[in-house]
């Protein structure tokens, strides 16, 4: 499903060629370019989470087990009813296009960009039979409904049919002229239903191969299955339909339109009564077959949904989708089961306790939450702020905590606890960022109102305030002696200060809106990432610009020295969490995170990076 999901989006271009069809995504959270960076864990993870994008899903014959395929060549077999993971299978060399149990539950097959098709046995996850004979990607596999046989389609135009037992290939079907996306036995297991990339579906029969061709669809056909009943058949295309389609006749007989774009999946009830869809613009759709209606649109992806299916008593529903996740629904409601712990909206800041054990992240959920690191164990909830939480930070010793949100408010708490000590009135139009000094006894904020205050730490009581930029204030760091301070804002300057006095020492202005500033563990130097991608590293005491290089992204949303000081850390848009050598600029080590970077805090060898899915990975530098 990959494989169509990204190619579908060439469909306009006339120089597009297969051959240079992007292959799978970096196992993006998991290795890095230089293996210098290994994932710790993800800290609010989904259940249910593949590694790479979900390709197919399928429900055992008793509802008790869930299978799904990523691009990354993995295969998870699921307990459908806690969502907890029970294995993972690993044999294919490729993207695993589709899965499909078997009528009895005890064997699956599994379909793959390898070009092989793999029997599987359930309870011990080996592989008793490797199918090959295709001669290019494999798109789909299904079994008969006596289990006996079982039919693919792949990029070679061809349908086939094997022997279950033995994996000989018992016939090749011969008409579709172009890729085959689906295949799907009917429920008495004479005919074979495919679609395919020529816009048509072919209703094979079995025994003799000939087949009906059946036109509707004006673009790619991308899935088709027959009801339970067998009298009607359902599709899904690129034009943006879910289509009913009389067997006997072939005839379209309804066309429902709802999704916004490309339909990747279709699967039908085990009544037959109704329909689910899922497509690019990441919602799974319900239908009433009969009427040709929706009746409902379930939001919850972040990503295009890939797969769907109902489970055996059709009171449950299950969808895989490029954000990696695999989600169960309650059919009647439409209501998500298994709702991700962690943050509901991306992250806005992280810290580390001084322990570097535990870690705090802000939210755009208008929460706090800390973590074990190690385990990726969430400690507490804290809850106060009326919108977006902007930062939070631990005091010197961990013992509290400060956050500053969008509702203009800063916020103690206790960090042990989580009992909010205290709250007081920030900044007007709300405040940005936070940081305690090191001797945990003041603190500054910053705002919207381009204002920078300093704060008695215990008591939230204003010391001093001065209109410190001429914009809005992205960030506020303290040296570390406390002495000095670090601003940057949207007005594209950043600034040194003896915050005791609201002095300014001195102001660089940079290529482009520094987002993020931090000191090195000596306080000599200064790093900035900033819109345009530039990092610069700056020298305090001189007063100029060390090194400035290109980090080729259209945003340096975080930047932070590691503890020696020999390196630089950021966070991209481009979903890149990279390590630069502090004195040359050059790259030293670079992984892609599953959902974008926009934070990140370093505790010895830890980085932690919160992310716009509302995750935050805890990595170790090697």
């Amino acid at each position: 499903m990959h494989l169509l999901i990204a190619a579908l989006f060439t469909l306009q271009d006339p120089d597009w060629k297969k051959d240079n069809f992007p292959g799978p995504v970096p196992e993006e959270i998991l290795r890095s370019k230089n293996g210098r960076i290994e994932l710790v864990n993800i800290l609010g993870l989904r259940r249910g989470r593949h590694k790479g994008e979900v390709q197919s899903v399928a429900v055992s014959p008793d509802g008790k087990h869930l299978l799904s395929s990523d691009d990354d060549g993995t295969i998870r077999l699921w307990d459908a009813e806690t969502g907890k993971e029970m294995g993972t299978w690993t044999a294919h060399r490729a993207s695993v296009t589709c899965v499909a149990f078997s009528p009895d539950g005890k064997r699956a097959l599994s379909a793959s960009r390898d070009i092989t098709i793999r029997l599987w046995d359930v309870a011990t996850a080996k592989t008793p039979g490797v199918w090959t004979g295709h001669g290019d990607w494999i798109n789909a596999v299904a079994f008969s409904p006596d289990g006996k046989r079982a039919v693919s389609g792949a990029c070679d135009n061809t349908v086939r049919l094997w022997d279950v037992e033995n994996g000989s290939e018992l016939a090749k079907f011969e008409g579709h002229q172009s890729w085959v996306t689906s295949v799907a036995f009917s429920p008495e297991g004479k005919r074979v239903l495919s679609a395919s990339w020529d816009n048509t579906l072919r209703c094979w029969d079995v025994e003799t191969g000939k087949s009906a061709v059946w036109g509707g669809h004006v673009e790619v056909v991308t899935s088709a299955v027959f009801t339970p009943g067998g009298t009607r058949a359902l599709s899904s295309g690129a034009d943006g339909t879910v289509r009913i389609w009389d067997v006997a006749t072939g005839k379209n007989t309804s066309v429902m339109k709802g999704h916004a774009n490309i339909v990747l999946a279709v699967a039908a009830s085990p009544d037959g009564k109704r329909a689910l869809s899922g497509g690019v613009d990441r919602t799974v759709r319900l239908w009433d077959l009969d009427s040709a209606k929706e009746l409902g649109a379930w939001s919850g992806h972040t990503a295009p949904v890939a797969a769907v299916a109902f489970s055996p008593d059709g009171k449950r529903a299950y969808s895989g989708g490029r954000d990696h996740a695999v989600r169960t629904w309650d059919v009647e409601t439409g209501r998500e089961f298994g709702a991700p712990r962690g943050h509901g909206c991306s992250v806005t800041s992280v810290a580390f306790h001084p322990d570097g054990k535990r870690a705090l992240t802000a939210s755009r959920d208008a929460t706090l939450r800390t973590w074990e690191v190690e385990t990726g164990k969430e400690l507490a909830v804290w809850t106060g702020h009326e919108g977006v939480v902007a930062c939070a930070a631990f005091s010197p010793d961990g013992s509290r905590a400060i956050s500053g949100g969008e509702d203009g408010t800063l916020r103690l708490w206790n960090s042990e606890n989580g009992r909010r000590l205290g709250r007081w009135g920030g900044h007007e139009r709300g405040v940005t960022c936070v940081a305690i000094r090191p001797d945990g006894k003041t603190f500054l904020s910053g705002g919207k109102d381009r204002r920078l205050a300093l704060r008695d730490a215990a008591t939230g009581a204003e010391i001093l305030a001065w209109e410190a930029h001429g914009d809005e204030i992205a960030v506020v760091a303290f040296a570390p002696d406390g002495k000095t301070a670090l601003s940057a804002g949207i007005d594209w300057r950043v600034s040194l200060w003896k915050p005791d006095q609201g002095e300014r020492i001195v102001t660089w202005r940079l290529g482009g809106t520094p987002l993020s500033v931090a000191f090195d563990a000596e306080g000599r130097r200064a790093v900035c990432g900033c819109s345009g991608g530039d990092v610069t590293i700056l020298d305090l005491a001189a007063r100029t610009e060390i090194l400035t290089w290109s980090a080729r992204s259209l945003r340096v949303r975080a930047v932070a020295f590691s503890p020696d000081g020999k390196s630089v850390v950021t966070a991209t848009l481009e979903n890149k969490v990279q390590i630069w050598d502090a004195a040359t600029g050059a790259e030293v080590d670079c992984i892609v995170v599953d959902s974008g970077p926009a934070c990140l805090a370093l505790s010895g060898d830890l980085i932690l990076v919160g992310n716009d899915d509302g995750t935050a990975n805890a990595y170790r530098r090697k």
